[in-house]
């Protein structure tokens, strides 16, 4: 057995030669995500990597001085790292965490089924799951067949799914033999346990990671950045930033989240910024309560920007409950099942110039589907933006809320609202909603659009949905009535022609998806 220093100068060394394979070996391919629900897992494919030594990241990491960079080469390193001092983890191309382990011996055959045991007891989390999931999302089990992930079910176990029954077997329909199977048996990648930890250039997949603290995580510490990495494949929350400031996720792809991409709870100064963020909730969690793309709570003096924000079951970027002075800028945010947009009991929030399609058509009762929505925000400006194809156009939402009811001073002007309709779906272009007797249209609440732009890809002369108030009382079918409220002024139809220039600008779909 090799001990202390020696143990380390071997690991070393084995790094030291590994340097001098090409990088290109290691290269992973990827092909276009196309939506949530499982097509675009080929993009997960892998070329062949090493596997590197039980512990040698860490080993690596404890050599590293407080505020060095830390050079990882390219390999496996199947074990949770902790970071305790100020550095910089720096991943060479190929240079991959995994929760994971590899299950490749030990298994039987009986009944038609493949049988491992001794899988972890992770055990369940209580969490709300959607209806008719099964209670799925609780589960934490993970099990990858050559890089795909099989589908978790109670009971039998067909192809491309496993179950885990009573003797905590892993019970597989597909033979294993000859194949690579991963099953993850960590919660975390990394845990932070210092200020100033930079973390770059890895890749990292397959979690366990229990609710609100994220494979990936500051773990309430300072100064931390994660960046131009790959992240696939958590439990919960793919990323967790939480309690402290000066968070930055810069320039990532961060998919296949069972519940989510980005979580934030508390978080102040900092930048979310050219993200890939994609396919999360892979669980089926309640979308309603928390899931999707991002989830941002009790977010302050932050910009969230240039990201793509795309395929998520559940809303795109969603900041909920206490967000203040928060910038939602230039990002794209479409395909995703509910609204693409929403600033909940928030305030003094800047969302502009963002690009939103497609979005909101997995519930859209009452202008839930916006690709924008304020839902109980006050001081907020929505300036700039182009929504198109979403279920709802914009949204501005008042409902009686407990500690929060005032839905004030947010401004609505200089959009581009382009929109088909689907009677079914309650669509509305810019809507003022409110569903109880509280003061959202009262001249003392300042709430106010102008110069917005709108199309609406029905005959002329079609009904145009506006409303300023409780809807059921004021409905608004043409653009004149409209203008003459605090709702909209100076707002004014445009062409075909001008709305498809404008998409075809901006690289937008230039026509709805078809639908059933």
């Amino acid at each position: 057995m090799i001990h202390g220093r020696r143990w380390k100068r071997l690991i070393l060394a084995v790094f030291g030669a590994l340097l001098l394979i090409p990088s290109a070996v290691y290269a992973e391919s990827r092909t276009d995500v196309t939506n949530s629900t499982g097509a675009g897992d080929a993009h997960l494919a892998q070329t062949p990597a090493p596997e590197m030594p039980a512990g040698a990241l860490q080993a690596l990491v404890d050599a590293g001085a407080p505020g060095a960079t830390v050079n990882v080469p390219p390999g496996i390193y199947r074990e949770t790292v902790t970071i305790d001092k100020p550095l910089t983890l720096a991943g060479a191309p190929g240079a991959e965490i995994r929760g994971s382990d590899v299950w490749n011996g030990g298994w039987t055959h009986r009944d038609g089924y493949w049988y491992r045991g001794d899988a972890p007891d992770f055990g369940t989390t209580g969490e709300w799951c959607r209806e008719g999931s099964n209670g799925r999302c609780n589960w934490a089990d993970q099990v990858f067949l050559d890089g795909v992930p099989l589908l978790q079910v109670q009971g039998q176990p067909d192809t491309g799914q496993f179950a885990i029954n009573g003797q905590r077997e892993v019970v597989l329909a597909d033979d294993p033999s000859g194949r690579t199977v991963e099953v993850t048996t960590r919660r975390a990648w990394v845990v932070t346990a210092s200020h100033d930890v930079t973390i770059q250039g890895m890749t990292m997949r397959h979690a366990a990671d229990r609710p609100h603290e994220g494979a990936l995580s500051n773990s309430g510490h300072a100064n931390w950045t994660v960046q131009d990495s790959k992240l696939f494949h958590a439990h919960m929350a793919v990323i967790s930033l939480r309690d402290a400031g000066n968070a930055q996720v810069l320039n990532n792809e961060i998919g296949f989240g069972g519940r989510l991409g980005i979580h934030s709870w508390n978080v102040s100064d900092s930048m979310i910024r050219g993200n890939f963020v994609h396919s999360n909730n892979r669980e089926v969690f309640e979308d309603g309560w928390e899931a999707g793309g991002m989830k941002l709570s009790k977010l302050s003096r932050t910009v969230v920007t240039e990201n793509e924000v795309a395929y998520n079951d559940g809303p795109g970027i969603w900041c909920d409950v206490g967000c203040q002075h928060v910038e939602i800028s230039r990002n794209r945010v479409h395909d995703n099942r509910r609204y693409g947009i929403l600033y909940e009991i928030s305030s003094h929030g800047r969302v502009v110039d963002n690009r939103a399609w497609e979005n909101g058509w997995g519930f859209s009762d009452w202008g839930f589907g916006a690709g924008i929505l304020c839902q109980n925000c006050r001081d907020t400006e929505f300036a700039g933006n182009v929504v198109a194809w979403n279920a709802d156009g914009i949204s501005i939402m008042s409902q009686h809320r407990e500690g929060f009811t005032d839905v004030v001073n947010n401004h609505v002007h200089d959009n581009v609202i382009i929109l088909t309709t689907d009677w079914s779906q309650n669509t509305y272009m810019l809507a003022w909603l409110e569903d109880w007797s509280g003061r959202l249209t009262a001249p003392s609440s300042n709430n106010r659009g102008a110069n917005n732009r709108y199309f609406h890809a029905t005959p002329d002369g079609a009904f145009l949905p506006f409303t300023w108030g409780q809807y059921e009382r004021y409905g608004i079918d043409d653009l004149a009535g409209f203008n003459a409220t605090p709702g909209e002024d100076n707002g004014r139809l445009i062409s075909h022609e001008e709305a498809r220039g404008i998409l075809e600008g901006l690289g937008m779909p230039v026509e709805p998806q078809a639908r059933d």
